[in-house]
């Protein structure tokens, strides 16, 4: 459920470009173009395609298995003369408290197995108390948020650092409250003529 919907629920991969940069990366208004595939099935990948015009193209190739585990890999061909520098990330985000059970057995908030950090969870009503949020620089493992019926999870290069957050924030005026979990990589530097996914 897309982000101004009534309860927003949804992933949101990207890049950032490096500090100082102006190369333009791909953004919630970007329209992609089909580059290969048509349907999107266990045995038929889609990729998508964005030439930011200025000398980068971006690629997502999205697949989906039979036991509906979705896999979104990002790609940047550097067509430009020089090189270029991106921080690739990648979000769950989950506007408004969710509806709970409350069940000692399940847990519902946010979770991960975060390297060497380990198991952590966190429930939604504490997510938003002041000083539950959690960060973390880490290298393995993955984070989400689960509740009754689902989990929504990412799973990092495995063996790149990254840095992570679980957290949750009170609403306030207009809006909700909101949970998140995420994860930034470190940079990836693209000389000219290369491709890095």
């Amino acid at each position: 459920s897309p982000s101004g919907a009534p309860e927003p629920y949804y992933a949101e991969y990207g890049w950032v470009a490096g500090a100082g940069s102006t190369l333009p990366v791909p953004d919630r208004d970007t329209l992609w173009r089909l580059e290969k595939g048509s349907t999107l099935t266990p045995d038929s990948p889609v990729t998508l395609a964005w030439d930011n015009g200025k000398g980068a193209v971006f690629r997502r190739m999205i697949s989906v298995d039979t036991d509906y585990v979705i896999t979104v890999t990002d790609e940047v061909e550097n067509k430009s003369a020089g090189p270029i520098a991106l921080y690739p990330y990648a979000i769950i985000s989950r506007h408004g408290m969710p509806k709970v059970q409350g069940y000692w057995i399940l847990h519902e908030g946010l979770i991960g197995v975060v390297g060497d950090a380990g198991l952590q969870e966190i429930t939604f009503t504490d997510a938003i108390k002041d000083g539950a949020s959690k960060t973390f620089k880490q290298t393995g493992g993955w984070l989400g948020m689960t509740d009754k019926y689902w989990a929504a999870a990412l799973v990092p290069d495995q063996k790149a650092p990254y840095e992570a957050a679980l957290r949750g924030a009170k609403a306030s005026g207009l809006e909700k409250d909101r949970f998140e979990a995420g994860y930034a990589l470190g940079t990836f530097n693209i000389p000219p003529g290369e491709k890095r996914s």
